[in-house]
Protein backbone atom coordinates (compact mmCIF):
# COMPACT_ATOMS: atom_id res chain seq x y z
CA UNK A 1 0.00 0.00 0.00
CA UNK A 2 2.52 2.30 0.82
CA UNK A 3 4.54 1.73 -2.02
CA UNK A 4 1.22 2.25 -4.69
CA UNK A 5 0.80 5.39 -2.67
CA UNK A 6 4.21 6.34 -3.61
CA UNK A 7 3.51 5.86 -7.40
CA UNK A 8 0.19 7.07 -7.72
CA UNK A 9 0.93 10.77 -8.48
CA UNK A 10 3.44 9.54 -10.44
CA UNK A 11 0.72 7.23 -12.68
CA UNK A 12 -1.72 10.25 -12.33
CA UNK A 13 1.32 12.91 -14.04
CA UNK A 14 1.93 10.21 -16.54
CA UNK A 15 -2.01 9.74 -17.90
CA UNK A 16 -2.16 13.69 -17.83
CA UNK A 17 0.81 14.29 -19.92
CA UNK A 18 0.18 11.42 -22.18
CA UNK A 19 -3.65 12.93 -22.09
CA UNK A 20 -1.88 16.16 -23.17
CA UNK A 21 0.24 14.46 -25.71
CA UNK A 22 -2.77 12.80 -27.32
CA UNK A 23 -5.24 15.87 -27.28
CA UNK A 24 -1.87 18.20 -28.77
CA UNK A 25 -1.24 15.36 -31.33
CA UNK A 26 -4.97 15.22 -32.06
CA UNK A 27 -5.28 19.45 -32.48
CA UNK A 28 -2.52 19.13 -34.71
CA UNK A 29 -4.39 17.00 -36.62
CA UNK A 30 -7.49 19.10 -36.90
CA UNK A 31 -5.36 22.41 -37.08
CA UNK A 32 -3.80 20.54 -40.40
CA UNK A 33 -7.22 19.34 -42.06
CA UNK A 34 -8.93 22.72 -41.74
CA UNK A 35 -6.13 24.02 -43.33
CA UNK A 36 -6.31 21.26 -46.14
CA UNK A 37 -9.73 22.61 -46.18
CA UNK A 38 -9.26 25.81 -46.56
CA UNK A 39 -6.35 25.83 -49.19
CA UNK A 40 -9.05 23.22 -51.01
CA UNK A 41 -11.88 25.68 -50.80
CA UNK A 42 -9.89 28.75 -51.91
CA UNK A 43 -7.92 26.48 -54.49
CA UNK A 44 -11.80 25.06 -55.56
CA UNK A 45 -13.22 29.22 -55.66
CA UNK A 46 -9.91 30.10 -57.36
CA UNK A 47 -10.44 27.27 -60.43
CA UNK A 48 -13.92 28.69 -60.27
CA UNK A 49 -13.31 31.99 -60.90
CA UNK A 50 -10.43 31.49 -63.54
CA UNK A 51 -13.45 29.24 -65.73
CA UNK A 52 -15.77 32.34 -65.20
CA UNK A 53 -12.94 34.94 -66.16
CA UNK A 54 -11.88 33.23 -69.14
CA UNK A 55 -15.51 32.28 -70.06
CA UNK A 56 -16.28 36.35 -69.71
CA UNK A 57 -13.13 37.02 -71.80
CA UNK A 58 -14.15 34.99 -74.69
CA UNK A 59 -17.28 36.61 -74.37
CA UNK A 60 -16.27 39.82 -74.55
CA UNK A 61 -13.67 39.00 -77.63
CA UNK A 62 -16.24 37.57 -79.61
CA UNK A 63 -18.48 41.05 -78.79
CA UNK A 64 -15.82 43.26 -79.40
CA UNK A 65 -14.75 41.65 -82.28
CA UNK A 66 -18.62 41.84 -83.92
CA UNK A 67 -18.60 45.70 -82.96
CA UNK A 68 -15.23 45.95 -84.70
CA UNK A 69 -16.06 44.33 -88.03
CA UNK A 70 -19.75 45.82 -87.63
CA UNK A 71 -17.88 49.07 -87.53
CA UNK A 72 -15.55 48.26 -90.74
CA UNK A 73 -18.68 47.30 -92.74
CA UNK A 74 -20.13 50.93 -91.79
CA UNK A 75 -16.59 52.70 -92.73
CA UNK A 76 -16.60 50.62 -96.03
CA UNK A 77 -20.03 51.00 -97.00
CA UNK A 78 -19.52 54.96 -95.78
CA UNK A 79 -16.42 55.04 -97.99
CA UNK A 80 -17.77 53.49 -100.81
CA UNK A 81 -20.80 55.76 -101.07
CA UNK A 82 -18.05 58.88 -101.07
CA UNK A 83 -16.09 57.14 -103.87
CA UNK A 84 -19.08 56.44 -106.24
CA UNK A 85 -20.43 60.36 -105.69
CA UNK A 86 -16.54 61.09 -106.69
CA UNK A 87 -16.47 58.85 -109.57
CA UNK A 88 -19.64 60.00 -110.32
CA UNK A 89 -18.90 63.50 -110.12
CA UNK A 90 -15.97 63.54 -111.79
CA UNK A 91 -18.07 61.64 -114.77
CA UNK A 92 -20.86 64.59 -114.78
CA UNK A 93 -18.25 67.35 -114.88
CA UNK A 94 -16.39 65.46 -118.06
CA UNK A 95 -19.52 64.42 -120.10
CA UNK A 96 -21.78 67.72 -119.34
CA UNK A 97 -22.76 69.80 -122.63
CA UNK A 98 -19.25 71.03 -123.69
CA UNK A 99 -17.69 68.00 -123.14
CA UNK A 100 -19.77 66.02 -125.18
CA UNK A 101 -19.50 68.88 -127.98
CA UNK A 102 -15.24 68.04 -127.37
CA UNK A 103 -15.98 64.09 -127.88
CA UNK A 104 -18.12 64.86 -130.74
CA UNK A 105 -15.73 66.85 -132.15
CA UNK A 106 -12.56 64.20 -131.88
CA UNK A 107 -15.15 61.77 -132.97
CA UNK A 108 -15.75 63.45 -136.15
CA UNK A 109 -11.74 63.67 -136.83
CA UNK A 110 -11.43 59.65 -136.03
CA UNK A 111 -14.52 58.96 -138.43
CA UNK A 112 -12.75 61.12 -140.90
CA UNK A 113 -9.24 59.22 -140.53
CA UNK A 114 -11.24 55.97 -140.89
CA UNK A 115 -12.77 57.17 -144.10
CA UNK A 116 -9.57 57.48 -145.41
CA UNK A 117 -8.43 54.39 -144.36
CA UNK A 118 -7.69 52.81 -147.99
CA UNK A 119 -5.47 55.64 -148.93
CA UNK A 120 -2.77 54.75 -146.48
CA UNK A 121 -0.76 51.91 -145.11
CA UNK A 122 -2.11 50.00 -141.93
CA UNK A 123 0.94 50.92 -140.00
CA UNK A 124 0.28 54.55 -141.08
CA UNK A 125 -3.61 54.21 -140.16
CA UNK A 126 -2.53 52.80 -136.82
CA UNK A 127 -0.20 55.57 -135.86
CA UNK A 128 -2.61 58.24 -136.68
CA UNK A 129 -5.17 56.44 -134.78
CA UNK A 130 -3.29 56.23 -131.90
CA UNK A 131 -2.39 59.47 -131.96
CA UNK A 132 -5.42 61.08 -132.34
CA UNK A 133 -6.56 59.02 -129.46
CA UNK A 134 -4.19 60.54 -127.19
CA UNK A 135 -4.73 64.33 -127.95
CA UNK A 136 -8.43 62.94 -127.79
CA UNK A 137 -7.63 61.93 -124.01
CA UNK A 138 -5.29 64.70 -123.49
CA UNK A 139 -7.91 67.22 -124.17
CA UNK A 140 -10.53 65.48 -122.33
CA UNK A 141 -8.48 65.24 -118.71
CA UNK A 142 -7.23 69.01 -119.72
CA UNK A 143 -11.51 69.99 -119.71
CA UNK A 144 -11.92 67.96 -116.28
CA UNK A 145 -9.21 69.21 -115.01
CA UNK A 146 -10.05 73.07 -115.64
CA UNK A 147 -13.98 72.10 -114.38
CA UNK A 148 -12.38 70.87 -111.15
CA UNK A 149 -10.66 73.44 -110.36
CA UNK A 150 -13.20 75.94 -111.09
CA UNK A 151 -15.39 73.99 -108.73
CA UNK A 152 -12.81 73.79 -106.32
CA UNK A 153 -12.01 77.40 -105.84
CA UNK A 154 -15.42 77.90 -105.60
CA UNK A 155 -15.86 75.76 -102.45
CA UNK A 156 -12.81 77.92 -101.25
CA UNK A 157 -13.70 80.62 -98.71
CA UNK A 158 -11.61 83.82 -98.57
CA UNK A 159 -10.02 83.87 -95.95
CA UNK A 160 -6.56 85.15 -94.93
CA UNK A 161 -3.69 82.75 -93.61
CA UNK A 162 -4.47 84.10 -89.80
CA UNK A 163 -7.99 83.60 -89.96
CA UNK A 164 -7.66 80.05 -91.04
CA UNK A 165 -5.20 79.59 -88.35
CA UNK A 166 -7.56 80.97 -85.43
CA UNK A 167 -10.42 78.51 -87.44
CA UNK A 168 -8.59 75.60 -87.02
CA UNK A 169 -7.33 76.36 -82.89
CA UNK A 170 -10.80 76.70 -82.35
CA UNK A 171 -11.60 73.46 -84.21
CA UNK A 172 -8.70 71.85 -82.21
CA UNK A 173 -10.36 73.42 -79.20
CA UNK A 174 -13.49 71.44 -79.75
CA UNK A 175 -12.05 68.12 -80.43
CA UNK A 176 -13.98 65.61 -78.55
CA UNK A 177 -17.40 67.38 -77.56
CA UNK A 178 -19.42 65.33 -80.23
CA UNK A 179 -17.67 62.36 -79.73
CA UNK A 180 -14.84 60.81 -77.74
CA UNK A 181 -11.39 61.19 -79.26
CA UNK A 182 -10.37 58.12 -81.06
CA UNK A 183 -6.85 56.46 -82.35
CA UNK A 184 -8.40 55.73 -86.09
CA UNK A 185 -11.02 56.42 -87.45
CA UNK A 186 -11.45 52.55 -87.91
CA UNK A 187 -11.74 52.54 -83.79
CA UNK A 188 -15.29 51.85 -82.65
CA UNK A 189 -17.00 54.30 -80.23
CA UNK A 190 -17.48 52.21 -77.38
CA UNK A 191 -14.29 51.37 -77.30
CA UNK A 192 -13.07 55.20 -77.86
CA UNK A 193 -15.92 56.30 -75.07
CA UNK A 194 -14.06 53.09 -72.31
CA UNK A 195 -10.50 54.09 -73.28
CA UNK A 196 -11.80 57.94 -72.12
CA UNK A 197 -13.97 56.70 -68.76
CA UNK A 198 -10.38 54.77 -67.57
CA UNK A 199 -8.28 57.68 -68.44
CA UNK A 200 -10.68 60.02 -65.93
CA UNK A 201 -10.20 57.22 -63.20
CA UNK A 202 -6.35 57.33 -63.60
CA UNK A 203 -6.46 53.65 -63.50
CA UNK A 204 -5.34 51.03 -65.77
CA UNK A 205 -7.68 48.56 -67.11
CA UNK A 206 -8.14 45.30 -64.85
CA UNK A 207 -10.60 42.68 -65.08
CA UNK A 208 -13.52 41.16 -62.73
CA UNK A 209 -15.94 43.22 -60.95
CA UNK A 210 -14.98 47.28 -60.07
CA UNK A 211 -13.37 47.51 -56.32
CA UNK A 212 -16.66 48.89 -53.89
CA UNK A 213 -15.51 52.66 -53.00
CA UNK A 214 -17.66 51.40 -49.64
CA UNK A 215 -15.31 48.25 -48.72
CA UNK A 216 -12.13 50.66 -48.97
CA UNK A 217 -13.32 52.96 -46.62
CA UNK A 218 -14.17 50.19 -43.72
CA UNK A 219 -10.26 48.84 -44.93
CA UNK A 220 -8.99 52.23 -44.81
CA UNK A 221 -10.89 52.57 -41.39
CA UNK A 222 -9.98 48.93 -40.01
CA UNK A 223 -6.12 49.75 -40.32
CA UNK A 224 -6.73 53.37 -38.34
CA UNK A 225 -8.26 51.48 -35.37
CA UNK A 226 -5.70 48.85 -35.47
CA UNK A 227 -2.72 50.80 -35.25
Amino acid sequence: NTRRQQIAPAIIIQRFWRGLGTRLRMMYMDDAAAKIQHNFRAWRWNRSCRRLLNSVMVAQRVFKGALVRMWLRRCRRAATLIQKNVRRMLISMVLNKKGRELIRSHKQVMSHLAAKRGEMTESMFVARSAALAAKARIAMARFRDTDLGIRRSASFSIKSAQARKLDKQKKLKLKGNLQPIRTSVFEPIPFALRRQQEKERKKPARYGAPVSKVAQTVRAAKLKMER
